[in-house]
């Protein structure tokens, strides 16, 4: 290939070396994968070329063909690197490796031309040693944009106050829009503009405030009602307006109505056995709907002070709900829920009971394995999920609820406590940032193997167990084969493995919980694909079609589907090939 029109980029030059991880990880190896790949493609915008546009590239998989075999290990690090595009919007990134990348445009404001086919502004691309893949090219326009201002009951302008924005199909359908510079530009400054741009052509409609869904990040105050541009809380008065290819729609404005009217709701949290007052945690409330008593979506959290006070402001008038909330797990405690209610007036005098709860202790170990996870029983966290009956004055009718509780860290030495467990039927299951080939291979107490959750009574302290974990190193490799068409352009096929059904039938009861389901892998444009990690079993491979559509969601399809039983052994490698029938569905719907 002629290099000379390109602004050419060495990916050995550009290598970028990341921290992120290494304090406990072990040193990376030095990577010696030959250097024979390249990328090229061009950068256009309205057909014309995107002079000096930034182009990125970074490695995602780094345990493709080869990787694995030639001994080398998850922590190398993965290769990062930019270029830019010469004056006919031309690239070319040379000196790469056998792996997948990600090729991205760096253009923010503009969005894909064509809008059948990926709206996102990056390119997968999986390369074989040698290959120079061509043609890697992204045309662009410049989106829409949308702007206006927020303003209060008194014409006051609202700052940082977070937008809804939903795209609005022809048939009057509303989907949330989640295009890739949504966030960044849906929040008011401090005069209560926004200007949200980068928007693909078509029919949008607007709002900010309600119950907490103004801001979501942020909690939400619970002052505004839910409003529409202009200024309804009525969706089907909601003003429906149409953005244009590099065209902008201002004064979009959005004026609240009458605040609500907020209170304060003031008391404390009590040891439900001694009366003392509770610190160190926190009070967790909730509103429920007046509607059907179920949770609106509201909520707000108060610390807690050192004599066990704390106060709840912002209250619109409503039902709620309270409980502590001990979220670093050092007290032990849990407790019940306090119901109250606010009509027209401050409330105070709310007293929320709190107990110490059940606590399991014990130790990980680590059988088999690398001197690496050994080494690293610190990056591990033992997540209890507690299956705890509803009261119930009918035990052949009792009903359960499934509550998750902030994850334990083991120590350096293994050692592991959790607290302020409600009493139910307790399961464990594993999270590990550094290592996600570890599964949990049996749970012992006192010595002897458990098979079903363990039973914990109110306050009890269990101590003696063992959770030995292991590296699950069994491998599908895969090859889809596609028949009866052409795989449309938006299209992007995944594969997944798991159990076959009923092998895991009243998983709840297992002591060990959520192992050893299999999980996703994307399937490369040459139809290749590695589901890793996988416990030695039965597993069922399903290859199926998944579409990013123009607002930036994506969703599957219902196109047609394969599958294939597969037999995984520890430590091995099972191949596989799916054939996926694209004229199947047609076939189906013509019945």
């Amino acid at each position: 290939m002629n290099t000379g029109p390109y602004r050419l980029v060495s990916a050995l030059s550009i290598l970028l070396f990341a921290a992120t991880n290494q304090a406990h990880a072990q040193t990376p190896q030095r990577d010696n994968r030959p250097r024979t790949a390249s990328i090229s493609g061009r950068v256009t915008v309205a057909g014309k070329p995107a002079v000096n546009a930034a182009v990125t590239i970074t490695e995602t998989d780094l345990r493709l063909d080869g990787v694995a075999a030639s001994g080398m290990s998850d922590n190398r690090v993965p290769f990062s690197g930019k270029t830019r595009t010469d004056s006919d919007g031309r690239y070319l990134i040379t000196g790469l490796a056998q792996g997948r990348y990600v090729v991205g445009a760096v253009l923010k404001a503009f969005i894909i031309a064509d809008r059948s086919a990926d709206p996102s502004l990056s390119r997968t691309v999986t390369l074989d040693e040698g290959e120079a893949r061509e043609k890697i090219d992204f045309a662009l326009i410049r989106g829409g944009v949308i702007s206006g201002k927020v303003m209060g009951d008194e014409g006051r302008p609202m700052i940082a106050k977070r937008l809804q924005l939903y795209a609005v199909d022809e048939q009057g359908r509303k989907n949330h829009y989640q295009g890739p510079f949504i966030y960044e530009s849906s929040e008011t400054d401090d005069r209560g503009a926004y200007r949200i741009f980068g928007l693909p052509p078509g029919r949008y409609i607007i709002s900010a405030g309600g119950e907490g869904g103004g801001d979501p990040l942020r909690g939400g105050t619970g002052k505004f009602a839910l409003t529409y541009h202009p200024d309804t809380t009525d969706e089907k008065q909601a003003r429906v307006f149409e953005v244009k290819e590099e065209s902008e729609v201002a004064d979009v404005d959005i004026r609240f109505g009458n605040a609500k009217k907020t209170y304060e709701a003031a008391g404390r949290v009590l040891d439900g056995e001694t009366g003392k007052p509770v610190p160190r945690v926190s009070v967790f409330c909730v509103a429920k709907s007046e509607k059907d008593a179920s949770f609106s979506g509201y909520s707000t959290t108060a610390i807690v002070d050192h004599q066990g006070n704390f106060r709840l402001p912002g209250l619109p008038a409503g039902r709620y709900q309270a409980r502590i909330l001990d979220s670093l797990s050092e007290t032990g405690y849990t407790g019940d829920i306090t119901e109250f209610e606010i009509t027209n007036d401050n409330i105070s005098g709310i007293e929320v009971k709190a107990f110490l709860g059940a606590s399991v202790s014990g130790v990980v170990t680590v059988e088999g394995g690398d001197a690496t996870v050994k080494n690293s029983l610190q990056q591990i966290m033992i997540e209890p999920n507690v299956r705890a009956p509803r009261n119930s004055a009918d035990a052949a009718t009792e009903s359960y609820s499934t509550r998750s509780y902030m994850p334990a860290r083991v120590s350096a030495d293994g050692s592991f406590t959790i607290k302020g467990l409600l009493a139910g039927q307790v399961s464990f299951s594993l999270m590990n940032a550094l290592f996600n080939s570890l599964q949990i291979k049996r749970i012992e107490r006192d010595g002897v193997e458990l098979r079903e959750a363990v039973d914990v009574r109110p306050g009890e302290k269990i101590t003696g167990v063992r959770i030995v974990v292991f590296q699950a190193n069994g491998r599908i490799r895969g090859q889809v084969q596609i028949v009866g068409g052409k795989l449309p352009d938006e299209w992007r096929l995944q594969a997944y493995a798991s159990r076959p059904s009923g092998a895991l039938d009243e998983d709840w009861k297992r002591v060990a919980s959520f192992q050893n389901r299999g999980g996703f892998a994307e399937v490369d444009e040459k139809g290749r694909f590695v589901l890793e990690a996988l416990p030695a079993g039965e597993y069922e491979v399903s290859v199926f079609a998944m579409v990013r559509d123009v607002q930036g969601g994506q969703s599957s399809l219902d196109s047609p589907r394969a599958k294939e039983r597969v037999t995984v052994r520890e430590n091995d490698e099972t191949a596989v090939t799916i054939t996926l029938d694209l004229a199947r569905k047609e076939k189906e719907d013509r019945r």
